[in-house]
This record gives C-alpha cells, structure tokens and sequence, in this order.
C-alpha cells in the first residue's frame, strides 16, 4: 500500500492524463456501439482503405485495395504495413486500427510525461500539459478515425523537440539525440508525406548553424524512402506519389506570375477556413521573439522549436487541403510548443535565465490577448464522434453487406472505396481515381467527363455504380438509376444520399430487385427510394 502511494504520489499527473485519454475513449466506444445496434465502426471511411490494403498484404501478398493488382494507393506506407503485420500476426479484425491508435497515443503521453518531468518546476505543470494534449488535439477523435494522424503526430512533435535540442547545442547534441533524429526522420516521411515540412525547416536551419553534414544526413535519410516507394510505384505503371498526395495536395498550375498568385491565394483562403492555425502562428512566432529579446539568443530550444513549428504550418497552408484531421498534428504540435515555450523550468538548457514573475505576467497576456488557439473542433469531433461514427454505419457499412450480398467478386463503381472493399472482395473501379490510374491521369490531365466515365466502366466491365450524385455533375444516359439512400444528420459522409445505378441496362431488373430485398434491413433512420 506505501508503495502504490508512493507511485501515485510520484507519477499521478501522467495517470491523470491517462485517466482522461482513457475514459473519453471508453465512453465513446460504448456510445458509438449502441447506436451502431453492437457494431463497432470508425468515424470515417478512409481507415478501411488501409485495411483493405493490408488483408490484401496479409492474405494474398498484393499491396493494393483489392487482391487483384497493385494500387498506389496509401499515403501512410508505414500505418499499412504496421497493420499488414498485426493481421499477418492476429489475423484480420476491424480492431487493430484501434487498438494501435490507443497504444501510439499512450506512449506519446508517456514520452511527453517523462520529458515534462525532467523540466517543469511543478507536478501540476505536467498535468495540465498532458490533459491539453488529450483534450485540445482531440487524440479520442484522432483515435477513432483509425488512420495514421495519432503516429503522425507523435513522431512530428518527437522529431521537433530531437532537432531543436541538437540545433541548441552550440557544439552538437549527444550521439544518442542524432540517432534518434536519423531513426526518427524516415518514420516521420512514411507516417504522413507531411513530414517533409518539418525535416525541411530542420535542413534549413542546420544550414544557417554551417552543419552540412547533419543536414545531408537528414535530408538523404528523408528521401531515401519517398525514392524507393516512388520507384516501386513507378515501375508498376504508377505515379510516383500515391494518387490520395496527387490528386488532393495543392500545388502551382504554373510558374507564372498569375499562377503562383492563384497559388497564394488558396492558402491564405486556407489559412481563412483554419483561423487557430494563424493563431497558434502567430503565438508562437510572438513568445520566440519574447525569449530572444530577454535572453539575447536565438540558438535555445524554445526559440528553434518555435521556429520550426511556424516553418512547418506556412508549409502546410501551402501545399495541403485543408481538413482538421490534416490539421491535427498542428493542433497537437502547437499544444506541445506552447508547453515548452510557456512553462517555467529547472533546466538551464532551455532559457539563458529563469522566468521571473514580470516574465510570466507578459506570457500570462499573450495567452489571453493571442493565443486560446483551439476553435470548436477539439471538442466538438468528440461530442459528436459517436454520431459521426454512426453515419459511416448507416451509408459506407451498409453498403459493403449490400455489395458484398448481391454483387461480391463483380465489377463495381464506387466513389468511396474503403469499408467495400474491406468486407466484400470486388473488382473495384475508383471514379474519384484513388485507385483507378485511368480515372486519376484523366482527373489530373482534366479530361474527366460523362464520355471518359462510360468508357471507364465499359472496360471493366462494372455492373452497378454506387457513387455520390452531387460528386459529379452528369453519368453516362446508358445508365438507369435503381434507388437510394438517404441518411440523417450527416455530419462526415460525402453527401447524405448514395445512389445505386445499373451501369448495364440490362442489369437494372436484378439491380432494382436486390435493393428491394435489402432495404428493409437498413437501420431504422434510413430512408429508401426507389426508381
């Protein structure tokens, strides 16, 4: 018993953390069950895409959405290949996303705890840092979305604090913290294509310290896996990044002046839609400047790390659509240099002088005036998880049993591709082109029309179409549509209503009978039409 105090006594601020991460997740989990009538569904329908890919890895050797042929079609190498090897392992379960998203964000707590601890003045400090992780990133949204965001962060915020600790050091970091950063740089790459912002910020600043070394080293072991990923996927008649990186990210249609102007002015209609990234920007750039006029140097852990973090957000407003969970690793990013610039600490290494309380009222000011960065999104994607949750279960679950009842080993159109081809094993054809070649060289060369669409599905042979109507302005005549479905309170999905379509006209009989026999199984808060 003296020992369990003892331990509690020493390390309750982390079992506090964990308590909070812990239960959301656990309420979230029962609440999403019951409205999904037992069934455990994540909150969008991405994560079935890796999990399509990785039963394919697992069961048949193929790394593509369907055990048919290659699809370059992941833009998280690393979280397709970790969940490859757990159903190489354990077999293929829909938990192991979960379950792998939970443990990721234990050990980032954990890892932040144990570098808290060794810094902050007070055990309180460390507490409310770890409760501002869990809570204003949103890690029980993040862990719930299934994907690579939870990893993506934590190697982001790992491999910041490594490169900033080194870049501090006037005569270099221990060999174990460049280690690290050379261990730590190829994961962040294949954790998200994202991690190249942050190592470019990193090279670049170990350009301006004259440490062309580190900085080779960092950038070469950067791009050493785009290189040979992009090579394989090439060599398959691919592109050389995934097609989700192609076709979503942003890029110059051009190198002329009105081009890059047009260039600029998405991401400032970007950085618009994500106001707390300008914000949490704009703080950060404000306390560095606080450090470097009281300290008189530039070279300390808070000044780099804020540094890199600024370099990193511009990049991102930049190049990246701009969704919240794109934007996660941002707000956990930005959680975690606030911490770092706003605490005061027993470690010299971080301040040239202690904080003093004239210090800590100018901070205390910047939070107020500056900073309350988090805008409804921390807290409303959990409050609103189980129902985003429960949207994917009565549009995307539903209509894998659909297809894979009636139509399971056949040719399918579809435009959302991931819980389908996770539960039924079809010939899929991707018209949004994350998985069709076709369809994503004639997307990106803008030849994608209702003609292009026909010839798409005549040579595959596709017999229905399941596909978002408002996604494309016309189909092809030839094709009948047989019914839809209509779901509430959409919050994720593409569109509140999917339609079904007899690709072959000679397939709409079949087509309009299997939707009448089905249909009377959907939950109870869809609706049904049909044609």
């Amino acid at each position: 018993m003296d020992n369990a105090k003892l331990f509690f006594k020493n390390h309750w601020p982390v079992l506090a953390g964990l308590a909070v991460l812990y239960g959301l997740v656990l309420w979230c989990l029962l609440k999403l069950v019951h409205l999904n009538n037992g069934h455990f569904v994540y909150t969008l329908d991405d994560p079935y895409i890796h999990m399509a890919m990785a039963k394919n890895i697992a069961r048949h050797g193929v790394w593509g959405i369907t055990s048919h042929c290659f699809t370059s079609s992941s833009s998280s190498l690393i979280w397709t290949a970790l969940i490859a090897l757990c159903y190489l392992i354990f077999g293929v379960n829909d938990f192991t996303p979960l379950i792998l998203n939970i443990l990721v964000a234990t050990v980032f707590l954990l890892w932040v705890y144990g570098l808290s601890k060794k810094i902050a003045q007070k055990q309180w400090m460390t507490a409310v840092l770890l409760v501002a992780v869990t809570l204003l990133t949103s890690l029980p949204g993040l862990i719930f979305m299934g994907m690579e965001h939870t990893l993506h962060l934590m190697i982001t915020v790992m491999f910041a604090y490594f490169a900033s600790s080194d870049l501090s050091c006037s005569g270099g970091s221990p060999r174990g913290t460049r280690i690290r950063l050379l261990v730590l740089t190829p994961l962040l790459v294949l954790s998200r294509f994202e991690g190249l912002f942050p190592v470019f910020a990193v090279c670049c600043l170990y350009l301006i310290r004259k440490r062309i070394v580190q900085a080779l080293l960092t950038g070469v072991s950067a791009l050493l896996p785009i290189i040979i990923s992009g090579w394989i996927s090439v060599s398959k008649g691919w592109f050389f990044l995934p097609n989700s990186v192609m076709l979503k990210g942003t890029q110059p249609a051009g190198f002329s002046f009105t081009a890059v102007m047009n260039f600029l002015s998405q991401a400032i209609d970007k950085a618009v839609m994500s106001p707390f990234m300008v914000r949490t920007m704009a703080s950060a750039a404000i306390l560095a400047v606080f450090f470097i006029i009281r300290d008189r140097k530039f070279w300390i852990i808070q000044v780099v790390l804020a540094v890199v973090f600024c370099f990193t957000t511009i990049l991102h407003l930049l190049f990246v659509e701009s969704f919240f969970r794109y934007e996660a690793y941002l707000a956990g990013f930005a959680v975690f240099v606030a911490g770092i610039l706003l605490l005061p600490y027993k470690d010299d290494r971080f301040t040239g002088s202690k904080p003093n309380t004239s210090d800590m009222a100018r901070i205390l000011f910047i939070i107020l005036a500056v900073v309350i960065p988090f805008d409804k999104h921390s807290v409303y994607s959990i409050t609103k998880l189980p129902k985003v949750s429960n949207n994917i279960y009565d549009q995307q679950y539903q209509m894998a049993r659909f297809i894979k009842q009636f139509y399971n080993r056949q040719a399918v159109a579809l435009n959302d591709i991931g819980a389908v081809n996770y539960f039924a094993d079809i010939r899929c054809v991707d018209l949004w082109g994350l998985t069709t070649m076709e369809t994503a060289k004639l997307r990106m060369g803008r030849k994608y029309n209702v003609k292009t669409i026909e010839e798409i599905a005549e040579s595959y042979g596709v017999k229905i179409a399941v596909v978002y109507d408002t996604w494309f302005p016309h189909f092809p005549e030839s094709w009948v549509k047989a019914g839809e479905w209509i779901i509430t309170d959409n919050y994720i999905c593409g569109n509140d209503t999917v339609s079904f379509y007899a690709v072959n006209p000679n397939e709409g009989v079949r087509l309009s009978e299997a939707l009448k026999l089905f249909s009377p199984s959907l939950p109870p808060d869809v609706r049904y039409r049909f044609f």
